[in-house]
C-alpha cells in the first residue's frame, strides 16, 4: 500500500472537482441509514473538521501512530450512537467520491491503496468498539 497513491488520487480530485466535502456527505447519507439524523446537530464547520481529521488519518505515513487518537474518538462517538458500520460507510463514500473525480485517471494502485487503508482503519475501529462493549 502506498500513501503516495492516496495523495495522488486526492490531488487529481482537487484539480478536477474542487471542494469534494459536500459530495462526500451526500454519498455518505445516501449509503448509510441513520447517519443524516445522527449528524443533524452538526454544522458545515464541524463536518469540515471531521473530514479534515479523516483525511489526516487516511494520509498518515504511519497509521499506527494515529490509532491512539482514533480509539479515543471512537469511544467518544459511540456515546452519541455512532455504530461501526457508519465509519465503514463514511470511508467508502470518501473513496467513491474521489474515484469518481479521478475518472479515467483512477488506477489499480490507487484502488489497492484505498482498500488497504480503509480495511486497516475499520479493523482498528471495530477493535476499539469491541473493547468498550
Amino acid at each position: 500500500m502506498s500513501v503516495a497513491d492516496l495523495h495522488r488520487s486526492l490531488e487529481i480530485a482537487a484539480e478536477r472537482g474542487g471542494d469534494v466535502y459536500p459530495a462526500i456527505y451526500d454519498a455518505y447519507f445516501a449509503r448509510c441509514a441513520g447517519s443524516r439524523d445522527l449528524m443533524q446537530l452538526t454544522d458545515i464547520y464541524m463536518r469540515g473538521r471531521m473530514l479534515d481529521s479523516l483525511f489526516e488519518l487516511l494520509l498518515a505515513d504511519d497509521i499506527a501512530e494515529q490509532f491512539a487518537y482514533l480509539r479515543f474518538e471512537t469511544k467518544n462517538h459511540s456515546t452519541w450512537g455512532v455504530q461501526s458500520h457508519m465509519y465503514d460507510n463514511l470511508l467508502t463514500a470518501v473513496r467513491d467520491v474521489i474515484r469518481a473525480a479521478c475518472a479515467a485517471d483512477w488506477t489499480p494502485a490507487m484502488a489497492a491503496a484505498w482498500d488497504a487503508r480503509i480495511a486497516a482503519i475499520v479493523a482498528e475501529i471495530r477493535a476499539a468498539l469491541a473493547a468498550t462493549a
